[in-house]
């Protein structure tokens, strides 16, 4: 793995923390609704990766 595809995931791995946390507080009775507000940033990254 390249020093430039790790910067990556470790931004990507900020990105998700912050996510989770934000969720998390606003969710923390819902796991549905913390579940499902993680999709669309699990799937933008997912896409990052297969175009990579």
């Amino acid at each position: 793995m390249t020093t430039l595809a790790i910067l990556r995931l470790s931004e990507e791995a900020k990105g998700y923390k912050a996510l989770k946390r934000d969720l998390a507080a606003s969710f923390w009775s819902d796991r549905e609704a913390y579940n499902n507000g993680k999709n669309d940033y699990i799937r933008a990254v997912m896409s990052k990766a297969r175009c990579s």
